[in-house]
């Protein structure tokens, strides 16, 4: 028996899986993470969701901005205020792309605070009064 034989070639029929491979498929490849769950994560610390959250609203890609502006979570708008004001998330350096690194993207970040494109005006607000 080759070594690169097709299933019909062994004694496995071609539809039994392994509960390995039926995980990997449940799975989402990588850079099709909803922009929702991208929130929900990012508000938790977690830098990676935030690094591809981030740049999907610089791209202007109106679901995440939705995300953003919709999570009815305050730790996502307070990580976010310490990235724009600190270059960290959650306490932790941020290593972000050089394309998030940018004037441009500090200002237009800070239009999320802004009504009405962005997070709810009482909670911006709260989270602006706690970070001073």
């Amino acid at each position: 028996m080759a070594l690169f034989d097709s299933p019909q070639h062994n004694n496995m029929p071609p539809e039994v899986t392994f509960p390995e491979q039926a995980a990997l498929d449940v799975t989402p490849p990588l850079g099709s993470t909803p922009p929702r769950i991208l929130a929900q994560e990012a508000a938790t610390g977690r830098r990676g969701a935030a690094w591809r959250l981030l740049q999907l609203v610089m791209a202007n890609e109106p679901l995440a901005i939705e995300a953003v502006s919709s999570l009815e979570d305050d730790r996502l708008a307070q990580n976010l205020l310490e990235y724009i004001a600190l270059g960290t998330w959650a306490g932790k350096h941020f290593v972000a792309p050089p394309t998030l690194r940018s004037p441009y993207t500090r200002t237009r970040l800070r239009t999320l605070f802004v009504p009405p494109s962005g997070i709810d005006p009482v909670r911006g607000e709260r989270v602006l009064h706690a970070a001073l």
